[in-house]
């Protein structure tokens, strides 16, 4: 075999091993963004699913009531006979709502879990401060359309998050107070949204809804 010929095989067989250790470089990449989505998924939806819960076991009772405090005042956005009530022993206590509830978990959770910021939400909020934000409008109107859950990535230039929304439905109990905004049983409510800080910054780029 003539140098020339040798040189071109052995130019060969390297571009071949640079193939395949693109190849498998590609592969790699690849099932670990799959691994982080599933990962960053889930981890979102167990924090959905632990503040509904709440949210629901609220809702099957209709209220709670609860001492007044600096944390927890009368609700200003009930009616005012449905505020809260007097002990026989002189206490005054405020009735909680399942919406009240679990925004004060969802805050709870936010500061035991560092990072963590939750939201709930509404296209027709009765608190002012639970109006959505651009992107929970954007996702509050695809589950008006059918979508179950919406969830992606995205940089602040300091941090990458991944954020997670799925829709409240209305239950009887939530129409003791939302009726008179038009919404009836089955309607698409609100939502909760989920933020949580991710540690790589540039690995965490994706889109996810269903």
């Amino acid at each position: 075999m003539g140098s020339g010929k040798k040189n071109n095989l052995i130019l060969l067989m390297m571009a071949v091993w640079l193939v395949i250790l693109g190849s498998f470089a590609f592969w790699y990449e690849m099932n670990t963004r799959q691994e982080e989505r599933s990962l960053a998924m889930s981890t979102a939806k167990t924090l959905f699913q632990q503040n509904l819960v709440s949210h629901q076991w609220i809702a099957l009772h209709g209220w709670v009531y609860v001492p007044v405090t600096i944390e927890t005042p009368p609700n200003p956005y009930l009616p005012e006979h449905l505020r809260g009530l007097t002990t026989d022993k002189g206490i005054t206590l405020t009735r909680i709502s399942h919406v009240c509830m679990t925004r004060q978990m969802a805050e709870m959770i936010g500061k035991i879990v560092g990072g963590i910021q939750f939201h709930i939400t509404s296209l027709k909020p009765i608190r002012p401060e639970n109006k959505a934000t651009e992107w929970e409008e954007r996702w509050l109107k695809s589950f008006e359309k059918g979508v179950k859950e919406q969830g992606e990535s995205f940089d602040d230039g300091a941090t990458t998050w991944f954020r997670y929304m799925a829709p409240l439905v209305d239950e009887p109990a939530c129409l003791k107070c939302h009726i008179q905004q038009g919404y009836k049983g089955g309607d698409i409510r609100g939502g909760l949204s989920v933020s949580r800080p991710y540690p790589a910054p540039s690995r965490l780029k994706f889109l996810v809804h269903s």
